[in-house]
């Protein structure tokens, strides 16, 4: 059964997809089947599953919990 939802676009984005002939609305609902897939995969992941044997998360350099995009301690860039 289809609902009727409204979303924000930024207008640019939603012209050019138009422009393209996308259907906006399939598109939207196959990117959310995609993310919720993701999501729901990274559920299922152990965290001890990641980590060699013997290791810990401090020595893995994992911060924070794991989620979708897992940050990385010691990775390079701007943040610190």
């Amino acid at each position: 059964m289809k609902v009727k939802a409204t979303i924000l676009i930024d207008k640019e984005v939603l012209e050019r997809a138009h422009a393209l002939g996308v259907n906006v609305s399939k598109a939207c609902e196959n990117c959310l089947r995609q993310y919720i897939q993701a999501l729901e995969n990274v559920r299922f992941v152990k965290q001890d599953q990641l980590l060699s044997p013997g290791s810990s998360a401090e020595e893995s350099g994992v911060v924070g919990s794991l989620g979708f995009e897992p940050r990385i301690a010691n990775a390079p860039g701007w943040y610190t």
